[in-house]
């Protein structure tokens, strides 16, 4: 009788331990520490190499989701597109192959997207592998302050010719050469140098 009155007791204050000891509090990730989380996973994944964009992060309930896209060889004549969605807690990801066929939709999107729609022009077809394009999205008032200089850069004679409105500008190198190409949204080429 005596040992178990003891075990009881011991029993007894062990509880009362247990329930005054605070809970270990896990720290609450805040988005940029989630992007940070996500883009490093990616990048095991694809390297450096690769371009990445968040598309979105939301905290849905206890959950944080984030999708991010993901431009394999993303200077290339015909990059890859994925989508990677992340939820956690717990980690994981569902991984969607956007494009790899060098297609473009009826909107321009993203620089791989651009790129892949300078590809119509024999100039860039005939291209080596290794040439690199690089793309940027220039709003109608960007296009016109720039139409405005007085001592050109080669760049700036391209796009004094251009009309004042949106457009992706695409610069094409292969060593020491290159050239710009200019598509509208829906992928239609606008100008070439």
């Amino acid at each position: 009788m005596r040992h178990a009155l003891v075990l009881a007791l011991i029993l007894l204050v062990l509880l009362v331990a247990y329930t005054l000891v605070p809970a270990p509090i896990s720290p609450e990730l805040d988005a940029t520490q989630v992007q940070t989380f996500v883009l490093e996973d990616a990048m095991k994944a694809f390297g450096d190499d690769a371009s990445y964009a968040v598309l979105r992060t939301e905290k849905v309930n206890d959950r944080w989701e984030v999708d991010l896209k993901i431009g394999v060889r993303p200077h290339a004549k015909c990059p890859t597109l994925i989508k990677r969605e992340y939820t956690f807690p717990p980690v994981y990801f569902r991984e969607e192959l956007w494009n790899d066929r060098c297609a473009v939709g009826s909107l321009i999107l993203y620089e791989e997207e651009a790129i892949m729609a300078t590809v119509q022009l024999s100039k860039v077809q005939t291209l080596p592998e290794d040439a690199r394009g690089y793309a940027t999205k220039y709003s109608a008032g960007e296009i016109a302050l720039r139409q405005s200089c007085e001592e050109c850069s080669a760049f700036e004679q391209f796009v004094k010719r251009l009309e004042a409105k949106p457009v992706w500008i695409v610069q094409w190198k292969n060593g020491e050469t290159g050239f710009f190409v200019a598509i509208d949204e829906s992928g239609a080429i606008v100008a070439n140098s």
